[in-house]
């Protein structure tokens, strides 16, 4: 039985496959996206709206349902790209039957989130054109191709990411800024790409580092601040946090350290910060500073200790330093520091402040129940301090010995002797080099140009070694200075006691 087979010959893909009926418009939308702002790409992201939208309003099939478009984000996630995300809810709600796009580097640059957003529309019968490919993901017997593609788009943001990457590096290098921002405290010169003080909000810099040197912690230069009425970085209140990032950005002392932060994956663009699994790069006196040297070494010092208080269970303890003996005095049962509380006398309403185990409140188990009233311990540390400095002329002694070791030591003139070896050297290169054009061996434009060259060294040399004696003459005289200070202060009994003289002598008891 011959039964005769008629082919049927195949119309628009998109017809076909949709099922749709002849009279029934195709809602079309398309989607656009440029991943960065600038000039050139803003011109390519209008031109793919003024392209698709004249192409779907031509097309009498079609019905133009819109424009979805990203500007400015990168295609290798999608989950910041809210037109995109928009297009996909109404792709799935049945709104759009086929989605236009310029590339598939255009809807995606990474290979999952490609695939997984087309099988995705393709189970709800949607249909994406990509012009450039010329894929009707719908037509497609297999996804080999598409896969390629979104390979091929998501292998080329990478290079594109590594080049990026290698700029940045280079221009850490040379100690320039990275970014065209300035923290707070400071304003950015565009012409000469670097930052100077803002003057309108120098005194706040000032102020904070110089509240946390005297022993105040984060939060309460935050509620002094809010207190102030001064607006914080973000024009709201101050927090801990915002006032730490302050304490610790190295900017406001005029130096300048990039490589803090780094992004592992180019997909997901998380930033990590940077414990030394990559180069970091540190410029001193970059830029004009607000807050000096020492001021800002006080507050990292006090930082430091601060972050060195670890618990026994590997959590950082809370560091203070509102009171002589805060953070100061520890149980030794338990290990636990003391508090300080409080109590008002009714009859007089005279404060009596005591210290005691904080392991009750932190429902410790200690047998320590005993506390310890402020002025005992006042007591007891005046009576420990003149009973250490019995004799003291021995302590003072000693102590004046190891300075005097230290302002006469002769490991400066190591310094010394090296800049004035290296001038000897090439004092001893010139007068070689005029014995060379008395023979007759140079002529005498090398000669001259030499002797420049060389006399220009030797002037860079000579200025290093007054540089260095005016160092070392600076230190001495502080020493000097310190050693008068110290030695007074020693020979003083003290019959009372004094928060800064507890601070000074004792670390912990």
């Amino acid at each position: 039985m011959n039964n005769k087979v008629e082919v049927i010959a195949p119309t628009s893909k998109t017809m076909c496959l949709k099922g749709t009926k002849e009279n029934k418009l195709i809602r079309a939308c398309a989607y656009c996206r440029v991943s960065t702002d600038n000039e050139d790409q803003k011109t390519s992201y209008d031109s793919q709206r003024i392209h698709y939208k004249n192409m779907i309003e031509e097309n009498p099939d079609w019905e133009f349902v819109g424009i979805y478009a990203d500007e400015g984000i990168t295609g290798t996630q999608t989950k910041k790209r809210e037109q995109f995300n928009q297009m996909m809810n109404d792709a799935l709600n049945s709104k759009i039957d086929l989605i236009l796009a310029k590339s598939i580097s255009r809807f995606a640059r990474n290979t999952v989130d490609t695939l997984n957003c087309v099988r995705l529309l393709r189970e709800h019968n949607v249909d994406v054109s990509f012009e450039k490919e010329n894929i009707h993901t719908l037509g497609l017997s297999n996804e080999l191709f598409l896969t390629l593609y979104s390979a091929f788009a998501q292998a080329e943001s990478e290079s594109i990411s590594e080049n990026v990457k290698a700029g940045v590096r280079m221009k850490m290098k040379r100690g320039e800024l990275v970014g065209k921002y300035a923290p707070f405290g400071y304003l950015y010169d565009k012409e000469k790409d670097i930052i100077y003080p803002d003057e309108s909000k120098k005194d706040i810099i000032t102020y904070i580092f110089e509240e946390y040197s005297k022993g105040v912690g984060f939060r309460t230069i935050a509620l002094n601040l809010n207190s102030l009425g001064i607006p914080s970085p973000s024009n709201l209140k101050w927090c801990h946090a915002s006032v730490r990032r302050i304490i610790t950005n190295e900017k406001y002392v005029g130096d300048l350290k990039t490589g803090k932060y780094y992004t592992e994956n180019v997909l997901t663009h998380k930033k990590k910060v940077n414990y030394g699994e990559k180069e970091q790069y540190f410029t001193s006196n970059h830029h004009e500073p607000i807050i000096s040297r020492e001021l800002w070494d006080k507050c990292q010092e006090i930082l430091t200790i601060r972050s060195k208080i670890i618990k026994q269970d590997g959590n950082r303890d809370k560091f203070s330093r509102k009171y002589p003996f805060s953070s100061k005095i520890f149980c030794g049962i338990c290990g636990e520091r003391f508090i300080r509380r409080s109590y008002k006398i009714r009859s007089d309403g005279k404060e009596v402040a005591y210290w005691i185990c904080r392991s009750h409140r932190n429902k410790i188990e200690c047998s320590n129940l005993i506390h310890y009233k402020q002025e005992e311990l006042e007591d007891i540390f005046v009576i420990a301090y003149n009973k250490l400095f019995q004799g003291s002329n021995k302590y003072i002694n000693s102590f004046m010995k190891k300075v005097n070791e230290v302002i006469c030591e002769k490991q400066d003139n190591l310094n010394h002797k090296k800049i004035q070896d290296e001038i000897s050297k090439l004092e001893n290169k010139l007068s070689n080099l005029i014995d060379l054009q008395l023979d007759g061996t140079i002529s005498k434009e090398i000669l001259n140009q030499k002797n420049l060259e060389i006399s220009n060294k030797i002037k860079e040399y000579e200025q290093q070694l007054k540089d260095t004696e005016n160092v070392e003459l600076t230190r001495k005289q502080k020493l000097v200075e310190k050693e008068d200070n110290v030695s007074a202060y020693v020979l003083q009994r003290h019959t009372n006691i004094k928060p800064c003289d507890f601070l000074f002598f004792i670390h912990k008891i």
